[in-house]
């Protein structure tokens, strides 16, 4: 019994560390992006493209492992680009959407998402 109540708290503190380390290779990777990505100077705004219930989620970093599942954005939802990094065959751009209640979301999402609309600025 002794052994069962050591290896139960043993896998959960291996999910305790497993769940940190996570959450701090999506931070470090963010950093390194945005340190070798192309800005965008003016700013760039993108429409989401796609049919009726498609949905393109927000990221916490470019890579997979990084997806926010609780928010996205559907078609015909616009953003603003800051950037773009080219990882592993997929186009990332960092943005920021802005809500009906003037609140704002930022993140990185797939640029094969999105068409462009037009330029932000001079």
């Amino acid at each position: 019994m002794k052994n069962l109540i050591r290896s139960f708290f043993a896998v959960i503190g291996l999910s305790i560390v497993t769940i940190s380390a996570h959450a701090q290779s999506c931070s470090a990777l963010n950093s390194q992006s945005s340190q070798r990505s192309a800005m965008y100077q003016p700013r760039l705004s993108f429409e989401v493209t796609g049919q009726k219930g498609f949905r393109t989620y927000f990221y916490t970093a470019p890579t997979e492992q990084c997806k926010q599942k609780s928010l996205f954005l559907i078609p015909k939802d616009s953003i603003i680009a800051y950037e773009e990094i080219r990882i592993s065959n997929q186009t990332w751009i960092s943005v920021m959407y802005v809500r009906n209640d003037g609140s704002t979301v930022e993140g990185w999402m797939k640029k094969k998402d999105f068409k462009q609309t037009g330029k932000i600025g001079f």
